[in-house]
């Protein structure tokens, strides 16, 4: 049977493309063992106290392929820190750029100068064969990397490289931290890759992904402790530069948060989940009030009309709200005041060609909007907790008028650019690849507390795809679709 809520969102969306939505035809929550508390949380048995880190038992020099030493050791627990640096090989083997592809932000390797050892490469834009060109760059040593970055090459732990990369650190080697471990941060949030370094502490809830059965043991977005990751990337229209989301870093900033009182849970493991779950939330929310301040300039350079302008500049609005809300919920579980610091905007720029508009409109605003305002009206449901159940219908209720103009730019730039049909034909399928892919992990279920467990959210996600979505991509992009549209 539909979910009222998808069929209400759906009905939403149709609107915005003027069809009757009548022509056309088209959540529960995991239930995990709870803990002593009541907040439904599953520690598989962990004290309330976090992890007394023992240090680094029984250390073995990683080799790379050649067997040389990387710089990096395992321990016996399968935990791997950084103890010295090494220069790294800074060739990039991948597909070079025959200048036929659709979206190309550079042409040969020369263009690419922005950092040291750039290269053009061809690379799939949003799934399926290689369509895109664009800069990517690697490091021979730490110097190659700006502040707070490090060198790190393949051989270190599979797959979470492609080529050398600088990536974001606290801490350069094992001697700079009290605990005497520099540890190496690597897991897969669903949509990539995130490496970093940092010190390992007392603090840290786990050490290895052994720890963690079937999701991976790293730093959280905006943590500075190691803890059990969920591979769930959160949907949404994300700032993104150079394919990956862009937020600004989240600590103990004032001025950002709402003044809300939820329930706070007893459990120290419930509220930490909880902060760092909301701050993620924060986040996000808040580098999108740039990605549709950039939208409503990639629309003002499509000659797009007032009426469009105007909705994005008051989504841009709807989400600073957001942001101020999340922001008030993670202060309130955190017992102190949570806030994003200073976003960097180098690479944050306008994309000018109609196919890179196009693509990014459907996966950010047609497809992520539209399963933000699902998932967020699921949590919605499945929460005890009014003032976070208010939050999250809030957010939902945006979300759906954002998903809304999203569909109704894409009536419009296909009606103005009707050469453009196949592109956006390719994108939706490229979009349902993408959630096809996605493996939800298994991590906490807070569902009372208003976060859904990541099999939930992929249900959900699945779900509004294919009531929603689909409906709204068939009546758009047939051809008696686009007439009525």
């Amino acid at each position: 049977m539909t979910d009222p809520s998808l069929a209400r969102l759906r009905a939403l969306l149709l609107s915005s493309l003027v069809l009757p939505a009548a022509a056309l035809t088209p959540a529960c929550d995991d239930k995990d063992e709870e803990d002593d508390t009541g907040t439904g949380l599953t520690d598989g048995g962990a004290d309330d106290t976090g992890t007394s880190d023992p240090g680094c038992v029984g250390e073995e020099m990683i080799l790379d392929e050649a067997g040389a030493p990387t710089g990096y050791v395992v321990c016996a627990d399968g935990a791997i820190n950084r103890v010295e640096a090494r220069a790294w090989d800074p060739t990039i083997l991948a597909p070079r750029c025959e200048g036929t592809e659709i979206d190309r932000a550079c042409e040969v390797d020369a263009d690419c100068t922005a950092k040291p050892h750039g290269a053009c490469i061809a690379y799939n834009y949003k799934g399926g064969a290689a369509d895109a060109c664009g800069c990517v760059y690697s490091c021979e040593k730490d110097a190659d990397c700006g502040a707070g970055e490090l060198c790190i090459g393949q051989g270190v732990k599979p797959g979470i490289v492609e080529w050398s990369e600088c990536v974001p650190a606290s801490c350069e080697v094992s001697a700079d931290c009290p605990s005497g471990e520099c540890g190496l941060s690597a897991w897969d949030d669903g949509c990539g890759y995130l490496v970093e370094l940092s010190c390992r502490s007392d603090a840290d809830e786990c050490r290895d992904d052994g720890d963690c059965p079937e999701i991976a043991c790293g730093l959280g977005y905006g943590e500075d402790f190691f803890s059990c990751q969920e591979m769930s990337c959160t949907p949404g229209r994300p700032l993104k530069v150079d394919g990956l989301a862009r937020t600004a870093p989240v600590g103990a900033v004032q001025g950002w948060a709402a003044a809300l009182a939820p329930a706070v849970p007893a459990s120290r493991k419930a509220r930490r989940a909880l902060a760092a779950a909301w701050g993620e939330v924060g986040a996000l929310e808040h580098a999108s009030v740039g990605s549709f301040a950039r939208f409503s300039l990639e629309l003002m350079g499509l000659g797009a009309p007032p009426e469009l302008l105007r909705e994005a500049q008051q989504a841009a609005a709807d989400e600073v709200e957001h942001a101020k809300l999340a922001f008030g919920l993670a202060s309130a579980y955190a017992g102190q005041p949570v806030g994003p610091g200073p976003m960097s905007l180098a690479g944050v720029a306008p994309e000018g060609r109609a196919e890179a508009v196009l693509a990014a409109l459907i996966e950010d605003a047609c497809v992520n909007e539209a399963l933000a305002a699902a998932e967020a009206e699921a949590a919605a449901e499945g929460c005890a907790d009014p003032v976070v159940a208010g939050v999250l219908r809030r957010i939902a209720a945006d979300e759906a008028r954002h998903a809304a103009l999203g569909w109704r730019c894409l009536a419009w730039l296909l009606e103005a650019r009707p050469e453009l049909v196949p592109a956006a034909e390719a994108a939706f399928a490229a979009q349902g690849r993408r959630l096809a892919a996605r493996t939800p992990g298994s991590g906490h279920d807070l569902a009372a507390l208003g976060l859904l467990s990541p099999a939930a959210r992929a249900r959900t996600h699945e779900a509004a795809w294919q009531e929603v979505v689909a409906p709204c991509q068939a009546a758009l992009l047939s051809p008696a679709g686009r007439q009525a549209a």
